[in-house]
């Protein structure tokens, strides 16, 4: 098992490797680093609308996200949803994701299985 009997307890400000993404194959912190799942911390509104208003799909990796203040909308294969605080939605591979847009200081809990460097692609509109 790796890390064995090791723990590690922080400020999220102190380890974000972008958008709020703190543990995954991409950490530098070895207690951090995981090829298993990525977990993210996103205040929605720190983050620039174009950075995720692209349509896009992942290739291997599962997304739940978890709403835990504010709401957000956007399209999932072109069916359109708007979840709220206490929601939550999961994207299995090859779902297409677009035309995301979120109210302002809206959090999400986003976690990936698994963890995988360069899973996000650009997909053609319908």
């Amino acid at each position: 098992m790796l890390n064995k009997n090791s723990y590690l307890v922080g400020k999220l400000k102190d380890y974000d490797y972008g958008k709020g993404w703190f543990f995954g194959q991409f950490a530098k912190n070895k207690l951090l680093k995981s090829d298993i799942l990525e977990i993210s911390f996103q205040k929605l509104n720190s983050i620039k609308p174009e950075q995720d208003s692209y349509p896009h799909y992942h290739k291997k990796a599962v997304e739940i996200n978890i709403v835990i203040k504010g709401s957000c909308s956007f399209t999932l294969n072109n069916k359109e949803f708007k979840v709220n605080k206490g929601d939550f939605y999961v994207i299995y591979p090859k779902v297409n994701i677009d035309k995301f847009k979120y109210e302002k200081d809206t959090e999400v809990i986003v976690i990936k299985a698994p963890s995988v460097e360069k899973d996000k692609f650009i997909s053609s509109k319908k």
